[in-house]
């Protein structure tokens, strides 16, 4: 077999540019150099004898009021292959660029609900020092007047509850409470040393609705009396948003599965919450919101 200039520079044309459709008159200028006119049958006669010395009747296929086109089954053009190139490229950008804002997002909200977790503390601290100074004027001002007993210590804290609109719980160190309007099982270690001693934990209502409370215990001694108090304080907010962000970002980290416990703390105090339950280590605020999945260990505010 032995083929013309003209035929091998016509074939190597068409092998350039395989499985894509080329004009006539971009054939013909390209091979013969020359302005198509379209009247001459040079083009076509040539894309004859190549079919018919090749055996590419099939290969070489003629479309319809374009021109013709060399079909390779399983095989791609350059222009193919860069287009490829270029849409794997855009969405591996899309990815890195999705990734980025989740992550951005992901550490933004957790440094503004952190911040949101230590001005609760920082409140609930506060309203605990009212409600302890409330009660303790109240003891004086009985005691001028006669003798404090427990009827009295249970009117003085119900009064204080309802003046400032707080969950308390006053009680006798050791002993049952004298007066209480928190949830059954909100309570936390107190405080040495005259300190503040504080939890987050997690509530289940008989309805299996989940509640959290920041919840907080001092002693001090009035009166001849050993008293122990504790407040509470809803946190359901703070972790509804923050379960929100889990909701919004998990996807992204494909999914990944919360551990069941706290890993990083041993205390007895350390309550299992639910897959979707995020905590705050008390006893090491400031810090980032850490592994969700468990209520961790108390900590400990001065009372100063």
């Amino acid at each position: 077999m032995v083929l013309t200039v003209k035929e091998f520079d016509l074939l190597a044309t068409l092998i350039r540019n395989r499985n894509v459709a080329l004009t006539r008159c971009y054939l013909y200028e390209t091979v013969w150099g020359e302005e198509y006119l379209g009247e001459t049958r040079t083009l076509d006669s040539h894309i004859q004898r190549l079919r018919k010395k090749l055996g590419w009747s099939e290969q070489i296929q003629t479309v319809f009021r374009i021109g013709y086109r060399l079909c390779v089954p399983g095989t791609r053009t350059e222009t193919e292959g860069a287009m490829r190139f270029f849409t794997k490229l855009f969405l591996c950008t899309v990815f890195v660029l999705t990734a980025a804002l989740a992550a951005a997002e992901y550490f933004t909200v957790s440094a503004s609900l952190n911040n949101a977790v230590e001005h609760q503390v920082e409140s609930g601290l506060q309203q605990h020092q009212l409600v302890k100074y409330a009660i303790q004027s109240g003891v004086l001002n009985a005691s001028r007047t006669g003798s404090v007993d427990e009827r009295a210590l249970t009117d003085i804290a119900g009064q204080a509850a309802d003046a400032m609109s707080v969950n308390l719980s006053l009680a006798q160190s050791g002993e049952s409470a004298l007066y209480s309007n928190l949830a059954d099982g909100l309570s936390a270690a107190a405080g040495t040393d005259g300190g503040i001693g504080y939890q987050i934990l997690e509530r289940t209502a008989g309805s299996g609705v989940h509640s959290d409370w920041l919840v907080m215990t001092s002693t001090f001694q009035q009166s001849g009396y050993a008293l122990e108090l504790t407040t509470a304080r809803s946190m359901s907010a703070v972790f509804t948003e923050a379960e929100l962000l889990r909701q919004r970002c998990q996807w992204i980290f494909l999914g990944p599965r919360w551990p069941a416990h706290c890993s990083s703390c041993c205390s007895p105090g350390c309550l299992p919450g639910p897959s979707s339950a995020w905590s705050v280590p008390a006893g090491r605020l400031p810090g980032a919101i850490t592994v969700p999945g468990f209520r961790c260990a108390p900590g400990m505010r001065s009372a100063t």
